[in-house]
């Protein structure tokens, strides 16, 4: 067993960020509909922020408003006609394609900004390019403070003394993460969980190197997915409490549509996020697959058609299509295989197993003589490596193991053993 450097792969918590950014351009996109006065409120939010103006732009996508949405001149607005479904995730991904700054927002239209919330999400963004940060929110009734004194406030700054003694915490449950999780400072495979559209925060490199959000047309899913995409491909989640953000309302949801929702979401969810308590077993092929195989050329692999789990793809096996790409690229494990050898049936679920259990970046199969016979590689690690330009010249297989640790393990109790004997060769 060998071991090299292991990071905890979330420790947002060390790194070196200023009290505020000031130099990172920045796109807010904002997704509306049907929703004037919020909308102008927040918009009047963004344009009191103390980040240097130059440096922000403002996009919002009306989707599908009865009566199209009015906004700023300053404000770039682009009309999305409604498609019948939940549309988000397209408006979202409508206002991404019209951005230029190097940090995405997401907000939606319905929250208000305290003066100095874009200069804390950004300054992360200025620490690390892999930083995803979001907020927490408070939840407050515009009738409790009125509407005029809470126009008023907005425009002198003063919104946090007017709402904080009434706004609440309605999104209990993303506490319950963050607890467990120490505030997103311990990684944890699931921590996309904490995910959502109201406030996302992503470097504009990451969402296009992830393709955007899928429009899948449900709510309460595609900000959840989106999230699983990008902790899959490296993204340092970042929770900043000190960040004013206010959603004007209470949170509400119709019960019969809550449950019509939650309905159409479960064969999502286990189709596209591969996250062990999402997805209990590999017992039959997914749209996102556990495992993309490599096999490396003219390496023959015995058993591969007994495999006990099924949501494995080979990689030479992917089309070219870019849903079929997406897909491949967001399993979350990669094995690849070095030299002939033989499977057990169950030989994939000992290597993830055993590789979970670890957290290592990489964990290698060697045989009775110490050498390598396949690796199974965390493309979370692979993802960190290329967003912070590590170590670009090696192996995405050495990268992972060097940024999350590197383990090595006899492949026999892994249910991998060679086929071929090899002998090294001896000087007469």
């Amino acid at each position: 067993m060998a071991v090299t450097s292991m990071a905890n792969t979330n420790a947002w918590q060390l790194l070196d960020v200023a009290e505020a950014a000031d130099h990172t351009s920045v796109s807010v996109v904002i997704p509306a509909r049907d929703c004037q006065e919020t909308l102008d409120r927040l918009v009047a939010s963004i344009m009191k922020q103390r980040y240097p103006a130059a440096l922000v732009e403002i996009i919002v996508v009306d989707d599908g408003s009865e009566t199209p949405l009015e906004v700023h001149e300053e404000v770039t607005c682009v009309r999305q006609e409604p498609d019948g479904t939940f549309g988000a995730g397209r408006a979202r991904n409508t206002g991404a394609a019209e951005a230029t700054g190097d940090v995405l927002v997401f907000l939606d239209a319905d929250l208000l900004l305290g003066p100095d919330s874009l200069a804390k999400l950004l300054r992360w963004y200025e620490s690390s390019p892999a930083a995803v940060v979001t907020a927490t929110i408070g939840f407050f009734d515009v009738a409790d403070v009125g509407a005029p004194q809470l126009d008023a406030a907005i425009e002198d700054g003063s919104v946090a003394g007017l709402v904080n003694p009434l706004a609440t915490d309605d999104q209990v449950w993303r506490e319950k993460t963050f607890a467990r999780t120490h505030d997103l400072t311990v990684d944890h495979p699931d921590l996309f969980r904490i995910f959502i559209g109201a406030v996302m925060c992503v470097p504009r490199a990451l969402h296009e190197s992830v393709s955007g959000l899928r429009a899948l047309g449900v709510r309460g899913i595609e900000d959840t997915e989106y999230g699983y995409r990008l902790h899959n491909a490296g993204g340092l989640f970042v929770l900043d409490r000190s960040v004013d953000l206010w959603h004007q309302g209470r949170r509400f949801f119709d019960s019969t549509a809550a449950k019509g929702a939650k309905k159409a979401r479960a064969d999502l969810i286990l189709e596209l996020m591969p996250e062990p308590s999402f997805r209990p077993d590999g017992a039959k092929a997914r749209r996102v697959p556990m495992v993309s195989l490599v096999i490396v050329d003219g390496v023959v692999v015995n058993g591969l058609d007994r495999l006990d789990r099924k949501d494995v793809i080979r990689a030479d096996e992917v089309s070219d299509q870019a849903d079929a790409r997406r897909d491949h690229e967001a399993s979350p494990f990669v094995i690849t295989v070095h030299r002939d050898c033989a499977v057990e049936p169950d030989a994939v679920d000992r290597l993830l197993a055993r590789a979970i259990e670890l957290g290592v970046g990489t964990l290698r199969a060697v045989d009775p003589e110490g050498r390598e016979l396949l690796s199974i590689s965390r493309r979370r690690a692979i993802g960190r490596a290329d967003l912070i330009g590590h170590s670009p010249d090696a192996t995405d297989i050495d990268r992972a193991g060097d940024l999350f640790g590197d383990w090595s393990l006899p492949g026999s109790g892994l249910g991998v053993v060679p086929t071929r004997e090899e002998h090294s060769e001896v000087s007469p």
